[in-house]
């Protein structure tokens, strides 16, 4: 019988962040010396640094998509808003997840031979989410094109400007509103 694991993903993904904060980049030996796993645990667990990227990658997806998501399901205006002001809340309550999101894309994991079953699920993570925010958009009436600016786009581009250099104020909450509401009355 094998022994239990002694880590927590979760504190490994939080290393992962903050080793990518700076630049974007890790090494699996400065994930190690940041949250006292070895090197040699985290490839048992992982595979490789691929793999700890993907699965970190597929943490932060999950934990933003299906929310958000579920946010904009009613598919009516006030849903469009509160997703709007999801994306600044989740990023100030999520710091590391949302580093890891902002400095990675399902296409680049897929170009770094990231492990094809947690790509896959990342992709189809995505596809819901585009589709949801189309269903928004048709439902609404604003179309697809101006409900992503509304409902992600420019809330996301908020966010950029404190990621990863510095926490999300409160007051990215209310400029990510202010934006949904001046997209949807345009």
């Amino acid at each position: 019988m094998g022994r239990r694991s002694s880590f927590a993903d979760g504190d490994v993904y939080d290393a992962v962040a903050r080793e990518m904060a700076p630049g974007g980049m890790f090494a699996i030996k400065a994930v190690s010396d940041r949250c006292g796993v070895s090197v040699g645990s985290l490839y048992h667990r992982y595979g490789s640094r691929e793999g700890l990227l993907a699965a970190a990658c597929l943490d932060a997806v999950t934990c933003f998509f299906d929310p958000f998501v579920e946010t904009l399901a009613p598919r009516d205006l006030a849903a469009g808003r509160k997703a709007a002001a999801f994306v600044p809340e989740f990023c100030r309550d999520n710091r590391a997840r949302a580093t890891v999101l902002l400095h990675n894309s399902p296409s680049n994991l897929r170009a770094a031979k990231a492990p094809e079953d947690i790509t896959d699920d990342i992709f189809r993570r995505a596809a819901v989410f585009d589709a949801a925010i189309l269903e928004f958009g048709e439902a609404t009436g604003c179309g697809g094109d101006v409900a992503r600016l509304a409902v992600f786009e420019l809330p996301l581009a908020i966010v950029r400007h404190y990621l990863p250099r510095r926490a999300v104020p409160a007051e990215a909450i209310e400029h990510a509103v202010a934006c949904y509401d001046g997209m949807i009355r345009s």
